[in-house]
């Protein structure tokens, strides 16, 4: 997200219209057991605030690049 639009809710706007689309298609067209999101780190929290789980096996590459964005 552009700097300019950020911690203006246009972020989960977007995030919540794709997912209703794919709520949509899983129910009317095929299948779907879990979306998947490869996001920047400073974008972790957003994702979390918006029910999303990291995968286990990624716990301590994420904890690793968190501490390298907050030290940025």
């Amino acid at each position: 997200m552009d700097e300019r639009y950020a911690h203006k809710g246009l972020g989960s706007e977007i995030l919540m219209s794709i997912l209703f689309n794919v709520k949509n298609i899983a129910e009317n067209n095929v299948g779907l057991r879990f979306v998947t999101v490869e996001g920047y780190a400073r974008a972790y929290n957003f994702y979390v605030n918006h029910s999303f789980n990291n995968l286990k096996k990624d716990d301590n590459k994420i904890k690793k690049r968190i501490r390298y964005h907050n030290r940025t």
